[in-house]
């Protein structure tokens, strides 16, 4: 809002992957008349009760692996262990997403690494966003891949169905990084809807 503030934008489409998914769901809410569409991808959203019965035995083993290599202060395995969970997907074989998209993200991971040495947070509203998702009246598109984790793809059905006259788009055989593994088809389905939106 800040940054909107300063370059004397009044209102957006906003859009997020991820994370920032989810700063977009809470950013509509907190700014509802600055929002003139949402576009959340891969996106959590906080609230999600009894998320950790979803997740399956691939994803623990990946966890595990995560954290153990986050504590040993191995980034490069740490890397390897996020590139193959985000761009694979969990319980995909190594290398099923295309090489140019793992690297990609294996870049943005050791830029990551290098230059945030703590995890970033971000004011969450109260009482969370899954119990308020009828405030939301912008026009909304919910993105994710079917190869996601299960929290994420948990999350994003709860957006779909919690949000008034949401649409979502599945991408078939794609895991949490749907914009880089499809670019052009993603580009051509946001850019629709975005093209749709009646701003007022």
């Amino acid at each position: 809002a800040a940054v909107l503030d300063w370059l004397g934008v009044e209102q957006v489409h906003i859009m997020g992957l991820s994370r920032g998914g989810g700063i977009a769901v809470d950013f509509c809410l907190e700014y509802p008349k600055r929002v003139t569409a949402l576009v959340p991808v891969a996106s959590g959203v906080d609230g999600l009760e009894g998320w950790e019965a979803l997740i399956t035995p691939a994803e623990q083993v990946a966890s595990v692996a995560m954290e153990a290599a986050m504590e040993a202060r191995d980034l490069d395995a740490l890397a390897d262990l996020e590139v193959r969970y985000w761009a694979d997907g969990p319980g995909q074989p190594e290398g099923r997403a295309e090489a140019d998209v793992r690297e990609r993200l294996r870049a943005m991971i050791q830029f990551t690494q290098r230059n945030q040495p703590v995890e970033p947070t971000h004011e969450r509203p109260e009482p969370p966003a899954l119990t308020r998702l009828g405030e939301i009246h912008a026009p909304t598109l919910v993105i994710y891949g079917d190869l996601d984790e299960s929290v994420v793809i948990a999350g994003c059905e709860e957006l779909a169905r919690g949000i008034a006259g949401a649409r979502k788009v599945v991408f078939p055989g794609v895991a949490h990084m749907v914009s880089m593994e499809r670019p052009a088809e993603f580009n051509r389905i946001a850019l629709e809807f975005l093209a749709g939106v009646l701003v007022t």
